[in-house]
């Protein structure tokens, strides 16, 4: 038996669980709880009726408890790094919820655990890296088809039911979720550091509140009645107010350049309130072009094949599994459970990922506020030292 002390017992916590008997190699079952919600306790008791779980009163608890075997913290982004700390301390394998940490300091300490530590197995939940989508689109740029990259252009298509979701609870703000590229994004950051095979140089963003504001030019009232109803459907909180009306420190969209090694450039932009959640990308490479649709899973492959500029033209579409992320969170639930029976740190994305993305995300918000690009080399540096 591997019993997994879990800190944060909502939606997605309790997603990742889903089907644990049929996808995990050995026992594991959820065992220590803590989470501050009544409403969220009673939920995950009821889901898992036929497991004797135990709550404790404090996150604390279960990271001590000295019959835990791993910890996988799910709570609010404020809390991840201090957690996570705690449970590097103890070495016990870890599941954390991207993102990681929610500031450098955060980062550095982080790190500094995890080596002191001896580097215990560590698994960060990007579950587009374990999406079938995107693990081909990984496939296809590896296999060299497009030569070079030049170019990676991406998108994230925010919908109605998921802007009510960022408009009304916790990650409306910052000092809490980290700002909308640390909690929304660094799923993004992660999958263009993955595609492009290289370290950022430095990151230029702007971002923009001008449609989902208070005294915005334009209200639309469909939209936001289209936005409760969706939160339903989602079976997320419905908003309590307009989300025009809300307090927030989110933008409603935001563009990022990043420069890479090499001379790889990428742009990235996200908007709120649009009719579908989706993730585009496009890359141009030297001997061809990408294009794909998470949501729909297709992605198009032109190449140039021969010296009078024939163009070949290949169509994949990726099929999933159902899950969120598109067919992410299944994939990363069993890689979890596999790396803890294994005993094995087998996580595609690890603690360094983390915090890279959580890096990218920083310099990002910190451009947007500044106006002026952020070198990415001396931060790295100040975090991870020789490993830099």
């Amino acid at each position: 038996m591997i019993a997994i002390g879990v800190i944060g017992a909502g939606k997605r916590t309790r997603a990742l669980f889903r089907n644990i008997a049929s996808d995990a190699p050995e026992k594991i079952e959820p065992r220590f709880v803590y989470d501050p919600s009544q409403e969220n306790r009673e939920i995950f008791r009821q889901a898992f009726a036929e497991i004797p779980l135990e709550f404790t009163e404090t996150a604390e608890e279960v990271v001590a408890r000295p019959d835990v075997q791993a910890i996988m913290i799910g709570s609010p982004n404020s809390t991840h790094a201090p957690l996570a700390i705690a449970a590097l301390r103890r070495r016990l394998p870890l599941f954390v919820e991207k993102p990681v940490a929610i500031s450098t300091g955060e980062c550095r300490e982080l790190w500094r655990t995890y080596v002191e530590a001896g580097r215990p197995a560590v698994s960060v939940g990007f579950a587009l890296r374990y999406s079938p989508f995107f693990r081909k689109l990984f496939e296809i740029v590896d296999s060299g088809v497009i030569g070079q990259l030049l170019t990676v252009d991406s998108d994230e298509h925010i919908s109605a039911g998921t802007t009510a979701l960022f408009w009304d609870g916790w990650r409306r703000l910052a000092a809490v979720s980290g700002g909308l590229m640390i909690e929304k994004c660094s799923h993004d950051f992660d999958y263009l550091r993955r595609l492009t095979g290289r370290r950022a140089v430095r990151v230029y963003s702007a971002a923009r509140r001008s449609h989902l504001r208070p005294d915005g030019p334009v209200k639309h009232a469909r939209f936001d009645n289209y936005a409760r109803r969706r939160a339903l459907e989602a079976g997320v909180p419905v908003p309590e107010q307009s989300v025009y009306d809300t307090p927030t420190d989110n933008a409603d969209h935001q563009s990022v350049m990043i420069e890479w090694e090499d001379g790889i450039l990428s742009s990235f932009t996200v908007a709120f309130g649009q009719p579908r959640n989706t993730r585009r990308v496009r890359i141009l490479g030297s001997a061809g072009t990408i294009d794909g649709d998470a949501e729909t899973g297709e992605i198009i492959v032109e190449q140039l094949t021969d010296p009078d500029g024939e163009v070949r033209a290949t169509r994949h579409v990726v099929t999933n599994d159902g899950t969120s992320h598109h067919g992410g969170d299944g994939a990363i639930r069993r890689t979890f459970w596999a790396m803890l029976a294994s005993g094995t740190d087998t996580a595609d994305a690890g603690l360094k990922d983390g915090i890279e993305a959580v890096v990218l995300g920083l310099a990002a918000e910190e451009s947007a506020r500044t106006k002026m690009p952020v070198e990415i080399g001396p931060i790295r540096k100040d975090i991870f030292g020789d490993e830099a």
